[in-house]
């Protein structure tokens, strides 16, 4: 009995997944683009692509931002963090939105930690 409890208690911090132990901090910001760190605070490695997207804050709430010409291609690429681990990222994105104009956005980057999938945000307001 004693070692399906351990074994359920393991079960369950395997399906815990990232659980909030991945995070965006941006460090630049002008209107043609923004430099990030991704920071793994967790104990098993995140997984990512070069995909990520841009939400603007309109009459309180969040709104995907419309790119000028249509659907955005990007490289199939999969990047891979270490527990701790840390990585510079950019987002130059003149030829995807154009230069944004002043207000609130927040960045959006997916990432895999495991078998689970989340959505990091990171705010920033361009002025």
């Amino acid at each position: 009995m004693k070692k399906m409890i351990a074994l359920l208690m393991m079960l369950m911090l395997l399906l815990a997944g990232c659980g909030g132990e991945a995070e965006l901090e941006i460090m630049k910001v002008s209107p043609e683009g923004i430099s990030y760190v991704l920071h793994n605070h967790g104990s098993v490695p995140i997984t990512f692509g070069a995909a990520q997207g841009l939400e603007v804050l309109r009459d309180g709430s969040w709104q995907d931002l419309e790119p000028l010409r249509g659907d955005i291609a990007v490289i199939a690429i999969l990047y891979e963090l270490a527990p701790g681990g840390v990585r510079d990222c950019g987002f130059y994105w003149q030829d995807i939105y154009g230069t944004l104009p002043p207000g609130h956005y927040r960045l959006v980057k997916s990432v895999t930690c495991g078998e689970e999938t989340q959505q990091l945000y990171a705010e920033f307001a361009i002025e």
